[in-house]
């Protein structure tokens, strides 16, 4: 699959979108501006306010075998032009995304507090869970073998033949 990355943008400078695509440029800017219409969100926003102007020019990079390169090539020119209208990054490390994910999570303990202390209150203690999990196993009368209820008549079928 080719991958090409595109830069959409007008004579003003603070109007710029980059992207990538494995559709013609001319099918890509069309699917945009589709979507643009179903949802608005941060997302579609900078690139409708380019392709609505009408006087906007495109150029298209030499096509890329993997889409990761290409992200990451495309994420560089992101970050070349700090006024680039997309609304999210085209590349996140391994390390970038945790610290993402670490946050988002934080926000969402600020942001329900009771919510996560009633769950934590739910959970079992060790000794709660053990006793559960002790009560859920049985032993084979056959050959004597400490198994889960839910398997136990399996194991009786297919070691032992006994059905």
């Amino acid at each position: 699959m080719k991958i090409s990355i595109y830069k959409v943008y007008t004579d003003d400078p603070e109007e710029i979108y980059i992207g990538h695509t494995t559709m013609t440029l001319k099918r890509r800017l069309c699917f945009h501006n589709s979507q643009s219409n179903k949802a608005v969100t941060r997302y579609f926003k900078g690139i409708k306010q380019i392709v609505e102007l009408h006087s906007y020019q495109s150029q298209l990079s030499d096509p890329f075998e993997i889409k990761k390169e290409a992200e990451k090539i495309e994420q560089s020119f992101i970050n070349l032009f700090p006024n680039c209208k997309n609304g999210k990054s085209a590349y996140r490390s391994e390390t970038q995304k945790k610290e993402q994910e670490k946050k988002a999570k934080q926000k969402y303990y600020e942001n329900n507090k009771e919510k996560c202390k009633e769950r934590a209150k739910r959970q079992y203690t060790k000794e709660e869970k053990s006793a559960y999990d002790k009560a859920r196993r049985v032993d084979c009368e056959v050959c004597g073998k400490n198994l889960n209820k839910a398997s136990y008549k399996r194991h009786l079928r297919t070691i032992h033949n006994i059905s």
